[in-house]
């Protein structure tokens, strides 16, 4: 992290009072601006940018002027002259950008009167998935596009010995733009058979949000306002809506001067009651199947379509159509189930019976067939094609 002391603004009682201690290393602070960073390998660096400052380690002492640099690492110091004055952005910047990418202007001062080559490094301290920059820079200013996000950059002399001890700046870019809303899906469909639905509503989390208001009205227009939800959370759950087609809206607010309400694209939903709930939609595997297995593994999956209406599943395999002669079963709420116990080769009848989520009523799938049958030590057994199939010109696969 990092924080500034600057007793040029203080009275003359504070000001003999203010030290800076790391290890045993202290920073008499008397009539001076510096700005202290403590990095993640545990350096700590003191850059003097007005008046001067007193080192003491040890008993000695020390005087640090402007614009140059302390880095203590361990119990060994490093000072430098700095070479380069940074002047933008300005550390713990802020910037504005209702677009995909904003444009930073970067510039600094340098002490040195020779043209010079300067390497300006820049990096997302956020997502790593974000490219770090270090541009070759022959002028003391560059323009960078760059994502909403945090960022930290310093610039240095290509050929400076001290680069590796250059001081970094940091600025935030922030997105002022509309939130996205991601739940519920655009004409996404609420179905229910006694009880009504609760509606999930989640959206985009903005950076220094002042606000979030969530508006459902029963026109495109916004004109019959139903629900008006103000919140900094980035979810909220609404019950208790008829049945019907709601439109639905985010609106949102940053916590900054001048900063004004951005308004969602408009989304729509519907509420619907039901009387009857679609059987169970089996999907794998499909009808008069062969299951071949051999004598070290057998893992037959069932494989069926989810149905919010459902609260949960059993899962029959019997010998017989009728469900007489029931060889495995099971309770499950997942959409699929996996046999570990070796069923004996033959054929074998399977369904799925999904229970209703609110009324004591359940509803069956159909009936598919399947066949076991064990593969013999050494023995090759043909899949695909099926003997007999007939195909279109193209390829094939065995």
């Amino acid at each position: 992290g990092n924080f500034n002391v600057n007793t040029k603004k203080a009275d003359q009682s504070a000001k003999n009072k203010i030290r800076v201690k790391s290890g045993n290393v202290e920073l008499n602070v008397d009539d001076a601006n510096i700005s202290l960073d403590k990095s993640k390998t545990a350096d700590v660096r003191f850059d003097v940018k007005e008046g001067k400052v007193e080192l003491s380690k040890d008993g000695n002492k020390q005087i640090i002027n402007q614009n140059e640099l302390l880095t203590v690492k361990g119990e060994k110091l490093f000072m430098i002259k700095k070479n380069v004055k940074y002047q933008n952005p300005k550390n713990l910047s802020v910037f504005y950008t209702s677009e995909e990418t904003k444009s930073i202007p970067f510039n600094w001062e340098t002490n040195e009167e020779s043209k010079q080559t300067y390497i300006l490094e820049i990096k997302n301290t956020e997502s790593i998935k974000e490219k770090d920059y270090k541009i070759q820079v022959n002028s003391s200013n560059y323009s960078v596009s760059l994502k909403p996000g945090k960022y930290v950059w310093k610039v240095y002399s290509e050929d400076d010995p001290n680069k590796a001890f250059a001081p970094a700046q940091s600025f935030h870019i922030i997105q002022n733009s509309a939130s996205e809303i991601y739940i519920p899906e655009d004409k996404r469909e609420f179905t229910y058979t006694r009880n009504l639905p609760e509606i999930l509503f989640s959206w985009k989390k903005i950076d220094f949000i002042d606000y979030y208001k969530l508006e459902v009205s029963k026109d495109a227009n916004f004109s019959s306002i139903l629900r008006s939800i103000k919140t900094k959370n980035t979810s909220t759950i609404l019950n208790n809506l008829e049945t019907g087609t709601y439109y639905y809206r985010l609106i949102s607010k940053l916590e900054l001067d001048g900063a004004t309400e951005k308004i969602s694209g408009l989304k729509s939903f519907s509420i619907k009651k039901i009387f009857s709930i679609s059987p169970p939609l089996l999907v794998s595997p499909e009808n008069n199947y062969t299951y071949y297995y051999n004598e070290f593994k057998f893992a037959l999956v069932l494989i069926w379509k989810y149905n919010s209406e459902y609260s949960s599943y059993r899962v029959l395999v019997s010998k017989d159509k009728n469900f007489q002669n029931i060889v495995f079963q099971t309770k499950t709420s997942s959409e699929s189930i996996d046999i570990r116990d070796e069923l004996k080769d033959g054929v074998y009848y399977w369904k799925v019976i999904g229970s209703w989520k609110e009324e004591d009523k359940n509803t069956d799938s159909e009936i598919r067939s399947i066949q076991i049958q064990k593969i013999l030590p050494g023995s090759i057994k043909l899949t695909s094609p099926v003997n007999g199939s007939t195909f279109n010109p193209g390829n094939l696969t065995f």
